[in-house]
């Protein structure tokens, strides 16, 4: 089934969604049935929400203010994700959508959407299991 959510994982889509996100509690974020992740600008995680804690197997109070790319998800430590998260921290503009397959506790393929968003100055990672 088809949600306005889907928009989020095209390409060129979804970027008012996105821009919201930024202004949501966190209860409204562990009611989004997508996985979502905002980490500052060096990878620290600052919010973890619900559907994300249940795909990766952690739990939200154990990795909040860790390293996402070194200390919780060093599968991700690669060009193809860390690398365009550096890239789009760099030019602050940042609006990428690609497949990916996670090696956590839990192996799983996904669908990720790396978003900044220009007035937090934060980045979005957002995970939908495929």
């Amino acid at each position: 089934m088809k949600t306005q959510l889907d928009e989020i994982f095209r390409p060129e889509g979804g970027r008012e969604q996105l821009a919201g996100l930024s202004s949501m509690s966190n209860e409204e974020l562990d009611k989004l049935p997508i996985g979502a992740i905002r980490l500052d600008p060096r990878g620290k995680i600052l919010a973890f929400n619900r559907t994300e804690s249940t795909l990766s197997g952690f739990a939200a109070s154990a990795v909040l203010g860790k390293n996402f790319f070194t200390e919780v998800a060093p599968c991700t430590n690669v060009q193809q994700f860390a690398g365009r998260f550096r890239e789009g921290v760099a030019k602050k503009d940042l609006h990428a959508v690609f497949p990916y397959h996670f090696n956590l506790p839990q192996v799983f393929d996904v669908t990720v959407t790396l978003y900044y968003h220009k007035a937090s100055d934060t980045v979005w990672v957002l995970v939908r299991r495929d």
